[in-house]
């Protein structure tokens, strides 16, 4: 028996993606950061200044790559709502709500407090 697939974030969560590349993301991230290490502490050897400067440029290379993928998958991630939140995608209108569901109904509650306290409905 074969599982549908409804669209394309049920297919990422379903084999998770995330759960993937996030791994692979920080231990790249830690490589480039041990490598930049590595050419700032054989920069002290006269021998292998040279060497050890293009490991520090390289080092600082990868990090930058890989903080841009990190991001770049955030921004999927987001852009998709890969990371199971809730969405409301009910009404455009102002005051129908947010991301996350709809505002609550603070008028209606106003005018419920002031009928109890003094028998009257809110001004507003």
């Amino acid at each position: 028996m074969t599982a549908q697939v409804k669209d394309f974030a049920y297919l990422i969560n379903t084999i998770g993606i995330g759960k993937i590349i996030s791994p692979i993301i920080y231990l790249i991230m830690t490589l480039a950061l041990v490598y930049f290490l590595w050419g700032v502490l054989g920069i002290f050897n006269d021998k292998d200044r040279e060497v050890a400067k293009t490991r520090i440029l390289y080092g600082i290379i990868g990090l930058f790559v890989m903080s841009a993928v990190w991001g770049l998958v955030a921004l999927v991630e987001n852009t998709f709502n890969l990371d199971n939140r809730p969405v409301n995608t009910g009404g455009s209108s102002a005051g129908t709500g947010g991301v996350y569901g709809p505002e609550p109904d603070y008028q209606g509650q106003i005018e419920d407090i002031m009928e109890d306290t003094i028998g009257g409905s809110s001004p507003y």
